[in-house]
């Protein structure tokens, strides 16, 4: 019983932590110094709960980059895991990579809330999973996750072909600010035109939530005029965007 518990998923996340903590512990203790001032500290709460076995819900812990690492290195070894929230974690763009790597690597994972973190090019890791035919993911959450135009329209073009998502959200992001510069060149294109052709080409999402963004204008328009033509959606979710009166007449 001893040797199996050494390899538990819970064993190998706490030693990385314990590891990691000793390291900037000699770091310290050598005259140099962490430069936000914290070390990484054991959170039991990134274990499961036996009242909820398959979900992992680490949502406003803040636990930071390092105890994401650990996070990564410990999932491969919970495999029936259907539910992750790493929600409101201060997690930076090197450390989704690495969760977003190997959560979408989990064949069970149906939700995945990734909100309020601080998303770069780690979004190509999403892209390249919601494209691929055994995506299992039905809920998806980016939330105030730093989105932009282009992270929209990689992220539009994957969900395209995508049968298995239901929701999407991405309230509070940038959504939209190119708006302008689309106005000027024909060649760029917006994160709302982006959405647009997703809506026309997409039969599986019922849920979006596009609130608090910065869509407008021709963008605007363009994802009215593709609502008229979907049929699966049910919820939208689009307020506190710039719509105008063009827009809702369509």
């Amino acid at each position: 019983a001893g040797a199996a518990a050494a390899t538990t998923p819970r064993t190998r996340f706490m030693r990385h932590l314990v590891e990691e903590s000793r390291s900037q512990q000699r770091h310290r203790d050598a005259g140099g110094s962490i430069a936000d001032g914290t070390s990484v500290l054991p959170v039991p709460a990134l274990l499961r709960r036996l009242s909820a076995p398959r979900r992992i819900d680490l949502t406003g812990l803040g636990i930071g980059d390092d105890a994401a690492f650990a996070l990564a290195v410990a999932l491969p070894d919970v495999p029936t895991v259907a539910e992750l929230s790493i929600r409101a974690c201060r997690l930076t763009d090197e450390s989704l990579a690495k969760v977003c790597t190997v959560a979408t690597q989990l064949k069970s994972l149906k939700w995945l809330d990734c909100s309020e973190n601080d998303f770069d090019s780690s979004t190509a890791i999403l892209r390249k999973y919601l494209a691929e035919p055994d995506c299992s993911l039905e809920y998806l959450g980016l939330d105030s996750a730093d989105i932009d135009d282009t992270e929209c329209v990689e992220i539009m073009s994957a969900i395209e072909r995508n049968t298995t998502l239901e929701s999407l959200s991405l309230a509070r992001n940038l959504i939209g600010q190119d708006e302008l510069n689309n106005t000027l060149n024909d060649d760029i294109v917006t994160g709302g035109e982006a959405i647009a052709s997703m809506l026309y080409a997409n039969k599986a999402l019922t849920h979006l939530d596009l609130s608090w963004n910065y869509i407008r204008k021709k963008s605007a328009q363009e994802v009215a005029k593709a609502l008229r033509h979907n049929r699966a959606l049910r919820s939208l979710k689009i307020a506190y965007n710039m719509l105008g009166n063009l827009p809702a007449q369509e």
